[in-house]
């Protein structure tokens, strides 16, 4: 929940949500707590009931913001085949089991602790690194929640990390366990190695036709055609419509003078803020301010660090409370405010620097204007132009007809495979939703009428298949250069293999591999340290030869294709000081542990409160049929 505002808290995040990938397979390995019952609860734990639009609504947030990070919308089927319901509702019955646990212990946090972790959230920190009162606000928006909603859920995440830290927070890795991680990770070796490519095989005389046929019926399902389709696709989405938006220079200007404020760099104040719990306490500090005492001896006098005080250099809507906003833009730089009444106290607000706002031009800002007016008009016009392109499909036309009618762009490709390659071999041309489109023309028919792909608040893609070539066994005339080349490169890697095996025989009669290597005029290279992680001089395949050899013997690997090969010699293995292990390393492994006795302890707690799942609504949420 809330995934995208919780980065200001990442570890314990982390520990939650790791934590829960054991949890779910615990919980779903339960067949027992499944059972059907009220319509409006997706799930109880101990004496607290998870309903089914709060499930709705946390799972249809969650699967968009994963949507928005692919970059393309996920289907539900999509998001079954991941386990992407199955750990939705783990993660939620895990929360509501923390939170009545930390019910049970009476936990809480103060509201000056809530502020701070809220401004200290990256999620809503403008350019300049302040919090930010706009972003705040928007971020919650298109989350879907209110600010006391968000503040409510921001409490709960507290007091789950409370009991998290109670868990986990003293675990200390052993050191063997650091150790044995520590070699694993930083053990180097030195490596001399000779790479054998394609010219090492040498000139390989082209085979007699009854000799290539025969390799062709050996392989024939190798060189078999494919499926291909011929699609044709009709995409509307802003980008398109924008395109063909007029928008005029009074326009531009309208919106520029109506929007002076948001083109350039808003007024900002360098500030200090002191929160007091009582209107008294106020007063009383705000007089011994005005009596010569410093605003930094008064807040220390009550216990406040600098660092406390400091809100540094922020903007009006940097400023979580309005209230105190309003106030310390209306102070001159140098003074100190009343007691303000502020939403989470009592505050004194000191202004130290003024940086007045700045503004851009006019022809600085006309172009991006422009494009952003079209896009918002497009925007708008989605809607109509999904209507009036569904209106023509109900009337029987074809897509190409509904394009050539409603003047929208249409694509036609002739050929594609499942994979998105034509019938040369290549990737067909990048169109928005391809991957979904190529997915739904495989399993629609010829001119079936489909859903269009949606592209959340982005458009729409329609297609429909105009034509399917079924896939079937090439001839060997069809196939004949295919099937020459790939004889030539399995001959190549036959040939390649025997002189890198020959080498390894001349290494292990005690022959140096500069020696062996220039007899067959080849140059050794030397790489000084190969980690497990990776070398750019190695390949994968040849790290792990060097790693399964031991010090001063030689190995063959895979080279860089199919045909090549490396023979590499381990000269020497340098092993990590187990002493120093890196702290980094140290916190990686405490938090691994963390997160597996948290893990533990969810477990426990699930099955001390008790857990019951609706399987019927959850189906229904999810999108999965009842028997499947």
């Amino acid at each position: 929940m809330l995934q995208s505002l919780r980065k200001g808290a990442a570890s314990w995040v982390a520990k939650i949500f790791l934590g829960l990938l054991v949890v779910s397979f615990a919980v779903w390995g339960i067949g027992d707590i499944f059972r059907g019952f009220g319509q409006r609860t997706v799930a109880t734990i101990g004496s607290t009931d998870i309903s089914t639009e709060s499930f709705r609504q946390i799972y249809n947030q969650r699967l968009q913001a994963l949507g928005r990070q692919a970059g393309r919308p996920v289907t539900p089927d999509q998001a079954r085949a991941f386990g992407f319901d199955r750990q939705m509702l783990a993660e939620v019955l895990a929360e509501a089991a923390l939170d009545e646990r930390a019910r049970q212990l009476r936990l809480g946090i103060s509201d000056e602790e809530l502020i701070r972790r809220i401004h200290d959230n990256p999620a809503f920190r403008g350019p300049n690194g302040q919090f930010d009162r706009n972003l705040f606000d928007q971020v919650l928006r298109s989350n879907g929640y209110s600010e006391p909603a968000y503040i409510d859920a921001e409490r709960k995440l507290a007091l789950r990390q409370q009991i998290a830290r109670a868990i986990g927070g003293s675990a200390e890795a052993p050191r063997t366990l650091v150790s044995l991680v520590d070699t694993f990770q930083n053990e180097t070796r030195k490596v001399e190695f000779v790479t054998l490519d394609r010219a090492a095989a040498g000139p390989i005389a082209p085979p007699t036709d009854d000799a290539l046929k025969a390799f062709f019926e050996e392989r024939k399902a190798t060189f078999r055609a494919p499926e291909y389709r011929k699609v044709v696709v009709l995409p509307v989405t802003v980008e398109t419509l924008a395109q063909w938006i007029e928008v005029t220079d009074a326009d531009v200007r309208a919106y520029f003078d109506a929007h002076r404020d948001r083109f350039g760099a808003p007024e900002q104040r360098t500030l200090q803020q002191m929160v007091l719990p009582t209107a008294e306490e106020a007063k009383a500090a705000a007089a011994r301010i005005a009596g010569g005492e410093s605003f930094e001896s008064v807040a220390a006098a009550r216990g406040l660090k600098p660092a406390d005080i400091d809100l540094g250099t922020v903007t009006r809507a940097g400023l979580l409370d309005p209230t105190v906003a309003d106030a310390a833009f209306a102070l001159a730089a140098g003074t100190v405010s009343p007691p303000i009444q502020g939403r989470f106290g009592h505050v004194l607000v000191r202004v130290l620097k003024v940086q007045p706002a700045q503004s851009k031009s006019f022809e600085e800002v006309s172009g991006q204007i422009r494009r952003q007016i079209a896009g918002e008009r497009a925007k708008r016009e989605l809607l109509d132009r999904h209507d009036k392109v569904e209106d023509e499909r109900a009337a029987g036309l074809t897509l190409a007809e509904v394009g050539a009618k409603t003047g929208l762009p249409v694509e036609t490709i002739e050929a594609v495979d499942r994979s998105g390659r034509d019938a040369d071999g290549k990737p067909v041309p990048a169109f928005p939703g391809k991957d979904e489109v190529l997915q739904g023309a495989f399993k629609t028919e010829v001119r079936v009428e489909n859903d269009p792909v949606q592209l959340g608040g982005n458009g729409f893609v329609w297609y429909e298949v105009a034509g399917i070539t079924k896939a079937r066994d090439r001839t060997f005339d069809e196939a004949k250069a295919q099937v020459l080349t790939r004889w030539q490169e399995e001959q190549a890697a036959e040939r390649v293999k025997a002189k890198a095996d020959g080498l390894i025989e001349r290494l292990e009669t005690g022959s140096s591999l500069e020696a062996a290597a220039k007899a067959l005029g080849l140059s050794v290279s030397t790489v000084a340290e190969v980690r497990r992680a990776g070398t750019k001089e190695l390949p994968e395949a040849a790290i792990a030869a060097v790693f399964a050899a031991a010090p001063g013997t030689a190995t063959t690997a895979p080279g860089e294709d199919t045909v090549s090969r490396l023979v590499l010699r381990v000269v020497d293995a340098r092993l990590p000081d187990a002493a120093k292990a890196p702290e980094r390393l140290q916190a990686d492994l405490r938090r691994a542990i963390e997160d597996d006795l948290l893990a533990q302890f969810v477990t426990g707690l699930e099955t001390e409160l008790g857990v019951t799942v609706n399987t019927r609504i959850l189906n229904q949420i999810v999108g999965r049929d009842a028997g499947s």
